[in-house]
Protein backbone atom coordinates (compact mmCIF):
# COMPACT_ATOMS: atom_id res chain seq x y z
CA UNK A 1 0.00 0.00 0.00
CA UNK A 2 1.39 3.09 -1.00
CA UNK A 3 0.89 6.14 1.78
CA UNK A 4 1.42 9.85 0.51
CA UNK A 5 3.44 11.60 2.49
CA UNK A 6 4.80 15.51 2.77
CA UNK A 7 8.08 16.21 3.51
CA UNK A 8 9.06 20.28 4.53
CA UNK A 9 12.75 21.11 4.46
CA UNK A 10 13.14 23.79 7.67
CA UNK A 11 15.86 26.54 6.93
CA UNK A 12 17.95 24.95 9.97
CA UNK A 13 18.12 21.62 7.61
CA UNK A 14 15.51 19.61 9.55
CA UNK A 15 12.08 18.25 8.17
CA UNK A 16 8.31 18.46 8.80
CA UNK A 17 6.94 15.33 7.40
CA UNK A 18 3.45 13.85 7.61
CA UNK A 19 0.78 11.67 5.65
CA UNK A 20 -2.43 13.92 5.86
CA UNK A 21 -4.41 10.84 5.67
CA UNK A 22 -3.72 9.71 9.09
CA UNK A 23 -3.83 12.16 11.72
CA UNK A 24 -1.19 11.91 14.48
CA UNK A 25 1.40 10.67 11.94
CA UNK A 26 3.77 13.17 11.78
CA UNK A 27 7.30 14.26 12.75
CA UNK A 28 8.59 17.96 13.20
CA UNK A 29 12.11 19.47 13.72
CA UNK A 30 14.77 16.30 12.97
CA UNK A 31 16.67 15.39 10.66
CA UNK A 32 15.78 13.74 7.46
CA UNK A 33 17.88 10.10 7.97
CA UNK A 34 15.85 9.99 11.52
CA UNK A 35 12.55 11.75 10.83
CA UNK A 36 11.61 9.90 7.43
CA UNK A 37 12.07 6.46 9.24
CA UNK A 38 10.40 7.69 12.58
CA UNK A 39 7.20 8.54 10.41
CA UNK A 40 7.14 5.10 8.38
CA UNK A 41 7.01 3.33 12.25
CA UNK A 42 4.42 5.77 12.97
CA UNK A 43 2.34 5.32 9.47
CA UNK A 44 2.42 1.36 10.43
CA UNK A 45 1.57 1.70 13.76
CA UNK A 46 -1.44 3.69 12.84
CA UNK A 47 -2.59 1.40 10.62
CA UNK A 48 -1.78 -1.93 12.83
CA UNK A 49 -4.32 0.31 15.40
CA UNK A 50 -7.22 0.38 12.83
CA UNK A 51 -6.54 -3.08 12.01
CA UNK A 52 -7.07 -4.01 15.44
CA UNK A 53 -10.02 -2.13 15.72
CA UNK A 54 -11.45 -3.20 12.28
CA UNK A 55 -11.74 0.22 11.18
CA UNK A 56 -11.20 0.64 7.19
CA UNK A 57 -7.67 1.75 6.01
CA UNK A 58 -7.40 4.67 4.38
CA UNK A 59 -7.81 4.95 0.15
CA UNK A 60 -4.86 3.81 -1.67
CA UNK A 61 -3.09 6.77 -3.77
CA UNK A 62 -4.67 6.74 -6.96
CA UNK A 63 -1.70 8.86 -8.16
CA UNK A 64 0.99 5.68 -6.88
CA UNK A 65 2.39 5.90 -10.14
CA UNK A 66 4.14 9.16 -9.58
CA UNK A 67 6.74 8.75 -7.38
CA UNK A 68 7.86 12.08 -5.83
CA UNK A 69 7.23 15.55 -6.89
CA UNK A 70 8.59 18.86 -5.80
CA UNK A 71 6.87 21.57 -4.64
CA UNK A 72 8.77 25.17 -3.33
CA UNK A 73 10.62 23.79 -0.12
CA UNK A 74 7.99 20.89 -0.04
CA UNK A 75 8.10 17.77 -1.31
CA UNK A 76 5.43 14.84 -1.63
CA UNK A 77 6.55 11.38 -1.76
CA UNK A 78 4.79 7.77 -0.94
CA UNK A 79 5.44 5.56 1.72
CA UNK A 80 5.58 1.81 1.30
CA UNK A 81 3.65 -0.58 3.75
CA UNK A 82 3.31 -4.06 3.50
CA UNK A 83 -0.07 -4.27 4.41
CA UNK A 84 -0.15 -8.20 4.65
CA UNK A 85 2.34 -8.12 7.49
CA UNK A 86 0.80 -5.95 9.53
CA UNK A 87 -2.67 -7.80 8.75
CA UNK A 88 -0.60 -11.04 10.20
CA UNK A 89 0.18 -8.62 13.39
CA UNK A 90 -3.01 -7.48 13.82
CA UNK A 91 -4.18 -11.26 14.03
CA UNK A 92 -1.14 -11.98 16.05
CA UNK A 93 -2.13 -9.08 18.34
CA UNK A 94 -5.61 -9.91 18.67
CA UNK A 95 -5.58 -14.01 19.94
CA UNK A 96 -3.37 -12.11 23.17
Amino acid sequence: MLIPITIKQNPDGTIDAAAPALPGCEVHGQREEIGLPTLRLLIEDALTVRLLEERALPAEDVDAGIATATTGTTRHAHVNINVGHLVALAKHQRGK
